[in-house]
């Protein structure tokens, strides 16, 4: 992430390995970011303390001043954005999501481009 915390990340990943789409970053602390990345780096979502307390709210790689209400209600923190398969591991389901190889769980180091 922008501050290099490390967590678990659950999504699509790009050519390089990194997460690109919708996904989720579960923090060590168990906070927990739900939203849009690109090429590793956090875009627009949801930062929830301990998963369940909205905390922040993120815009174009920032984040907001006050908690915006179209990304809470855009990026919930009760839904699940990749389910288990018996066959693939993790599967994940968005039409328009243009991320180039399949669901993937990947540690997440400081790295964010």
């Amino acid at each position: 992430d922008p501050e290099g915390d490390a967590g678990l990340f659950t999504g699509k990943l790009d050519r390089n390995g990194k997460g690109h789409g919708l996904g989720e970053l579960v923090y060590y602390d168990e906070d927990i970011f739900i939203g849009e990345f690109s090429h590793g780096s956090l875009k627009t979502g949801v930062l929830y303390k301990k998963g369940k307390k909205e905390r922040y709210t993120m815009k174009e790689g920032q984040w907001s001043q006050v908690l915006e209400r179209y990304i809470l209600a855009r990026f919930p923190h009760d839904v699940i954005l990749c389910t288990s398969s018996v066959k693939k591991g993790y599967s994940y389901n968005d039409s328009d999501s243009d991320s180039d190889s399949d669901s993937e769980r990947q540690d997440s180091d400081s790295d964010s481009d």
